[in-house]
């Protein structure tokens, strides 16, 4: 099934674009990357549940996919691999996208969000367990992958009407997407302040929502990148939201578990 029909279908488009003949190659190309993704990210899902498996990082860490390196490193991977991306990118970028509030309102969300929970968060942790370079290469893989997705579409298609920031849609999305920060970030500190220097196992957090659900940590996340996506109403922004919930809603079913 063609994701992006699929979505088409259900009303929500690729958004208004500003493409030129000559780009519509790459457009093409785009779509058909895109569609791919969503199949992608269906499918491992489906081979991860049914395995009972969740990726292989953080206390789900293993060495039997051979060498490791520092779990740091990792978080390090997907924000700078996703700025790269954008820095990158940005070369090829039109003005009329560039010189528009809402679509450099979309890029610095999206930028914000790595800084803090890459960055910043990769700086805070104590002790993270080392990861497999495999799943490295995966995650750093798909970050950067994810990044061109969003900043070939704000940067060089994408093309809003100046009224779209009184939508209800870019409000209710940014709105959620904050919302899920807040959630993310408080409870990430919560666990964050679990581990003092020299430990290395895991407790149970007390407090905020987990005394509701096992992992609001990765539930903010989910929040976030749904609100991303309402905002920006694309089909790009929704993979993100997609593929987060497919990605990390097991992790909360096992950390549940």
């Amino acid at each position: 099934v063609y994701s992006v029909g699929l979505l088409k279908m259900m009303g929500i488009g690729l958004g208004k674009t500003s493409i030129s003949t000559e780009e519509d190659i790459a457009q093409g190309f785009y779509v058909q990357v895109l569609k791919f993704l969503y199949v992608f990210m269906i499918l491992s899902f489906l081979g991860l549940t049914a395995g009972g498996q969740t990726a292989f990082y953080g206390r789900y860490s293993t060495t039997k996919l051979g060498p490791t390196v520092n779990g740091r490193l990792d978080w390090y991977g997907h924000g700078l691999s996703i700025v790269s991306v954008i820095l990158v990118y940005w070369k090829y970028s039109k003005d009329q996208c560039t010189n528009n509030p809402v679509n450099m309102w979309l890029i610095l969300l999206y930028i914000l969000h790595y800084v803090n929970r890459s960055i910043l968060f990769g700086l805070k942790i104590q002790n993270p367990k080392p990861i497999p370079i495999a799943i490295f290469t995966m995650t750093s893989s798909f970050c950067a992958i994810n990044g061109w997705l969003q900043a070939n579409w704000l940067l060089r298609f994408q093309e809003y009407d100046a009224d779209w920031i009184y939508s209800v849609q870019f409000v209710a999305g940014n709105i959620l997407f904050f919302l899920g920060m807040y959630i993310n970030q408080k409870s990430d500190k919560m666990l964050i302040n679990l581990r003092k220097p020299g430990d290395s196992g895991y407790k149970i957090p007390q407090g905020f929502l987990f005394e509701y659900i096992s992992a609001p940590n990765f539930a903010g996340e989910i929040i976030e990148w749904i609100g991303f996506g309402l905002a920006s109403s694309t089909a790009p922004g929704y993979f993100f939201a997609f593929s987060t919930t497919l990605n990390i809603g097991p992790r909360m079913y096992h950390h549940h578990r």
